[in-house]
């Protein structure tokens, strides 16, 4: 048996698993209503944000707004935390929720960074 025939049965399940990651995350994610949102240009602009768009700055604010609503149950708490583009109390207090409270700072810096503040 060559080395090559021994590792297939290996590579299968890790070749599957990669595919699937791709796929997966191809797929825009939905928000706390089920409706489906990508994290955009337009969502930046939506929220009124006036600062510079970054996706993964942006990306990270929207799941500190998505954690609270899974926290709370409350669909309000979605929009009301993202509103004025995340510079609002909804915002720090899904911060103190999610004990993130300690990264205040870095936050505050992002909020700073997108909403143009």
């Amino acid at each position: 048996m060559h080395c090559s025939e021994r590792s297939i049965p290996w590579r299968t399940p890790l070749i599957a698993m990669s595919l699937f990651m791709v796929v997966t995350s191809a797929y825009p994610s939905k928000d706390p209503e089920g409706i489906i949102t990508d994290l955009s240009k337009k969502s930046f602009q939506d929220l009124q944000c006036k600062g510079m768009f970054h996706k993964a700055t942006f990306a990270r604010l929207d799941q500190v707004c998505e954690d609270c609503f899974t926290v709370y149950m409350n669909p309000d708490i979605h929009s009301k935390c993202r509103e004025r583009c995340f510079n609002n109390k909804i915002f720090r207090g899904c911060l103190d929720a999610l004990l993130l409270s300690h990264e205040k700072e870095v936050y505050d810096n992002m909020v700073d960074y997108v909403g143009g503040w």
